[in-house]
């Protein structure tokens, strides 16, 4: 008697940092099995698991070959015209990088001395974050905030580091340009610590 039953894969371990896995791919998707009625009628799928289907470590797709015959149960075999040896793809998919605009209302500027105004450069801060396809479906740049510590600039044109709040992974640290004026005994010298575009203090 023959039976022709789904096949099932089973991972272990935990891929690399940053990377998570996908689906087995595999050219075959069903096995023909052979044996009594009564050992095929327990059988609703063939399982393949074990130390081959590890994905322990990995940052890229892991392909194994695979024995069906060492996962058959007691009584059953491949029928005649099945293929013993499969080849099986683990996919690993790792995260990457997305650009959001956030705008420069949502950063803000720390530890400015008190004789010095800031003004940024642009109006949004470009912010590559790290994920998965879906985590960028759930992220608002509106909604994203961040800090520059301000404490030690000087005037000139700078590349202020911006530390985002919350716990977003970037691909790399995130910068914007900003100006950095002193204040004239009048106050109408630059951009002071109220100015549109910044939130300063001087903390």
């Amino acid at each position: 008697m023959g039976k022709s039953v789904p096949l099932k894969f089973t991972t272990n371990g935990t891929p690399a940092d940053g990377y998570r896995y996908e689906t087995a791919e595999c050219s075959t998707s069903s096995v023909k099995l052979v044996g009594s009625s009564e050992a095929l009628a327990g059988i609703s799928e063939l399982e393949i698991s074990g130390s081959q289907m590890s994905v322990a470590g990995a940052s890229s797709a892991v392909t194994v070959s695979v024995d069906l015959t060492k996962f058959l149960p007691d009584g059953v075999e491949l029928a005649e015209d099945q293929t013993k040896q499969i080849s099986v793809t683990l996919v690993i998919e790792g995260r990457t990088a997305k650009a959001f605009a956030v705008p420069v209302k949502n950063i803000t500027v720390k530890n400015l001395p008190s004789n010095l105004s800031l003004q940024f450069n642009a109006d949004t801060v470009t912010v590559n974050i790290l994920g998965f396809e879906e985590d960028f479906a759930d992220i608002n740049p509106e909604e994203i905030t961040g800090t520059i510590d301000a404490s030690g600039f000087n005037t000139g044109v700078l590349a202020a580091e911006v530390k985002l709040d919350g716990n977003y992974s970037v691909s790399e640290t995130v910068y914007t340009a900003v100006t950095v004026t002193e204040k004239s005994s009048s106050g109408n010298n630059g951009t002071d610590d109220s100015s549109d575009g910044a939130n300063s203090s001087s903390q």
